[in-house]
């Protein structure tokens, strides 16, 4: 992607088609670039502006427009419609105060000579047939005058990159003079005019596109020298502005005006602070504006929301302490403020090291990281054998001789006392098996002189935080009790659980906010009075946001251990590898000594070589078709070792499209041959799958599974997806795309996992988040 500025309109009128032409760019893209999505419309602007700039007549005119959607095309990596490609041309002429990175001074100018080249571009358009002509200025101008001034700030807030004002904003903290007519002003921060010491030049070369650079220099030095008088009020200040730049009857001009005079002490100690070359000199303007922020609230707010800190107030003496110093108005604490924006916050300035072995590949389309795998751990303790259990006990471990070292570190604790316990271990280095000795622990506690379990009184609670791995524990935890004579229940979302069967299980398989709402009102009613084991599976869920969840859970449960000594409930954390794993063991009130145990990578019954693609920027091309590019890559690199790959995308429409698009590259290249031997039984099973006509499959299935491709998700109903799961599992299909909800459901093991896209949708805040680190341990797993 070439390296633009991020555009910000200028008027109503543009930021309307702005508006829309980004909800358009959406529709055109492929799935997995809703990120990008203000980078590839600028390149669009900026392909369209400089096509328009140096239109030619004739038959010219025709070949640059069969380039323009050329080029089009190969940013977008779709194929494009002539309604569709008319529209873009309409967009770029209506959005006039675009400036196309990298020009100079006068390009301000040149935009109504690319608004010309457009007209003949689109006149050329309609001519040649190519696609019939949409007029979109009379709708959105419409739509722009129908826009009311209560809506200013929300309307492009995502696009404009600025900042709203707060809609707690307290009067209180007002001056008199400063809460006039434009509190729907647009507001600039301090970070955007830190960032750019010329903006009020800029944005006076963009109001006065005729006057020259010397001219709008001298006009920014008086705004300023206007906007910097403390004794001037906000109305004062707007008149003055109004009066000095002749805003009388623009609209642009006017509302340019109520931005500085809502945001002058942004703009100003920006400016200044932005002005500095030394960290000396940068300091000083913060000095000054703290001693500003002792007698003016406003600045006070953008102290604190810069710095953090409080401003220490000057210090009266007892003649001059009256009413209104007496009584100070309480400052509203904002909680969202010191809440983690994502999960690296605490650790942004830890310093990151890579393990001996790091190498980097640099490739034309993107950079590799390659972390070497870690070694295996070596033990002096001897792996504890099956034969050390009882022989009541060792049915519940089918298939296993003797236990892994992680195991047989926490054997002693796990199965031979009550302690509560911590283990933070990789995951798949064989945490489940540690839980299934706490139960054991907990069944031979219950198990009478005579050898007969009471089983009436006997609950066990294991806490997994999703619902399709609930299912999973108790598909795996039923068969293994099953020699005991033990029930196992799942109450879930899914489940349909009554009391009966509540009480006649001796383990529940529960989500956290079901188990919440069960021991909410009382823990002395139900079978949470009869719990003796509580099993917490991803504790390390606590930094997430279902942590409150856990929280009450794990407070309502001691608080039960205080209150009745002698129910001896146990409580076991099981998490992947934690920084803080001290803080946790204090949470669950594990004794660090005896019930605390970590396990670094090394502990991984298979080593894990983890490779880190960073996707380069490439002019006229989107990220999304460099992904797949290099997905297909490092698919085809594994098939032709004869390995399986699973590929984690991040939503069900990417599903069909990365492994249409993978199915595609290999039919071209004719490379079909390394995921499906000609002639083979997995051949015959797949083309028999297909075929069958008892077997229900989506079309995109059909088509990609005669290739050895699959794809997997949630929106499939329960037949496809175990039809396509037992095909990965048996070796017939060699790639499978799938969600994150696979990494949770099932336990499908394969040679190579890759993620494509490190960001995914959070519909609850309506934003890109970067990816979980828990969800990327499970795919990885």
């Amino acid at each position: 992607m070439a390296a633009v500025t991020r555009y910000v309109p200028h008027s109503e009128r543009t930021k309307v088609h702005y508006e829309r032409f980004l909800r358009d760019v959406r529709r055109w893209l492929p799935p997995g670039l809703d990120d990008n999505i203000s980078e590839i419309a600028e390149e669009a602007l900026s392909i369209v502006c400089r096509a328009g700039s140096g239109s030619a007549g004739g038959s010219g005119a025709a070949a640059q427009l069969q380039n323009i959607r050329k080029q089009l095309e190969t940013l977008f990596d779709a194929p494009l419609g002539a309604e569709s490609f008319n529209e873009i041309l309409q967009y770029g002429r209506l959005i006039d105060d675009f400036v196309v990175a990298g020009e100079e001074a006068g390009a301000y100018g040149n935009n109504a000579d690319a608004e010309d080249g457009l007209k003949e571009l689109l006149l050329m358009q309609e001519a040649g047939g190519q696609g019939k002509r949409y007029d979109l200025s009379s709708e959105s101008d419409d739509d722009a005058q129908r826009v009311d001034t209560d809506n200013r700030q929300g309307l492009m807030k995502f696009a404009a990159n600025v900042e709203g004002i707060d809609d707690d904003h307290d009067d209180r903290y007002s001056d008199d003079g400063d809460s006039g007519n434009n509190a729907n002003a647009t507001r600039v921060t301090f970070d955007e005019v830190a960032c750019n010491p010329n903006y009020v030049r800029d944005s006076l070369r963009r109001l006065f596109p005729t006057q020259t650079a010397e001219e709008c220099e001298l006009q920014a030095e008086r705004v300023l020298q206007y906007a910097g008088k403390q004794q001037v009020d906000q109305l004062t200040l707007e008149t003055q502005l109004t009066a000095f730049l002749g805003g009388y009857d623009d609209g642009e001009i006017t509302d340019w005006i109520a931005t500085v005079a809502v945001s002058r002490w942004d703009i100003v100690y920006g400016i200044q602070f932005a002005s500095k070359q030394s960290q000396r000199e940068k300091s000083a303007v913060m000095d000054a504006m703290k001693e500003h922020a002792r007698v003016d609230r406003i600045v006070e707010r953008l102290y604190q929301s810069i710095t953090g800190k409080e401003v220490d107030k000057k210090v009266h003496s007892m003649n001059d302490v009256n009413d209104d110093n007496m009584m100070r108005p309480l400052q509203r604490v904002d909680l969202q403020a010191y809440a983690f924006r994502d999960e690296r916050a605490p650790h942004q300035h830890t310093r990151a090291v890579v393990p001996q072995g790091t190498r980097r590949v640099v490739f034309e389309t993107h950079d590799e990281v390659v972390l070497p795998p870690s070694g295996s751990a070596t033990s002096d303790l001897p792996c504890v054998p099956l034969s050390a259990f009882p022989e009541w006990a060792q049915p519940a471990f089918p298939g296993v001789t003797q236990l892994n070292p992680m195991q047989s570190k926490t054997f002693e604790c796990a199965f031979k006392c009550d302690e509560n316990m911590l283990v933070c271990a990789p995951t798949g280095a064989g945490k489940t098996n540690v839980a299934m000795m706490a139960m054991l622990r907990a069944i031979q506690n219950a198990t009478s002189r005579g050898g007969s379990i009471n089983l009436r009184e006997l609950k066990m609670v294991y806490v997994a935080p999703m619902k399709a791995l609930v299912q999973e524990v108790v598909h795996t935890f039923s068969a293994r009790l099953e020699p005991l004579g033990l029930t196992v229940v799942e109450l879930s979302g899914d489940s349909n659980a009554n009391q009966t069967q509540l009480s006649g299980a001796q383990l529940i398989v529960t989500t956290p906010e079901k188990w919440d709402v069960v021991t909410r009102k009382s823990v002395e009613l139900g079978v949470a009075s009869l719990l003796k084991l509580l099993i917490i599976d991803e504790v390390h869920l606590l930094h997430n946001e279902r942590g409150p969840v856990l929280e009450a859970i794990v407070a309502r449960t001691l608080i039960q251990q205080q209150q009745y000594c002698d129910a001896g409930i146990r409580i076991v954390g099981l998490s992947a590898t934690l920084p803080n794993y001290h803080d946790v063991a204090s949470f669950l009130q594990v004794d660090r000594q005896r019930g605390l145990f970590f396990f670094d990578s090394s502990y991984r019954p298979i080593p894990l070589q983890q490779t880190f693609c960073a996707v380069k920027k490439v002019r006229g091309t989107n990220q999304a078709a460099v992904m797949n590019l290099v997905v297909y890559d490092k698919v085809l690199a594994a098939a032709t070792e004869g390995c399986q790959s699973l590929v984690f995308v991040h939503s069900r429409k990417d599903t069909e499209y990365t492994a249409m698009y993978i199915v595609r590259r290999v039919v071209d290249d004719k490379r079909t041959h390394h995921f499906v031997r000609p002639g083979s039984e997995s051949e015959q099973i797949l083309r028999n799958t297909v075929n069958n006509p008892s077997t229900v499959l989506r079309p995109s299935i059909q088509q990609t599974l005669p290739f050895g491709f699959a794809l997997h998700h949630a929106g499939m109903s329960r037949e496809e997806r175990r039809l396509v799961e037992s095909l990965f599992a048996e070796g017939h299909v060699r790639v499978l795309v799938c969600t994150s909800t696979l990494a949770w459901g099932v336990n499908l093991p394969a040679h190579q996992v890759i993620i494509k896209g490190t960001r995914v949708f959070n519909a609850a805040k309506s934003e890109m988040e970067l990816l979980n680190a828990l969800d990327i341990l499970q795919m990885l797993a």
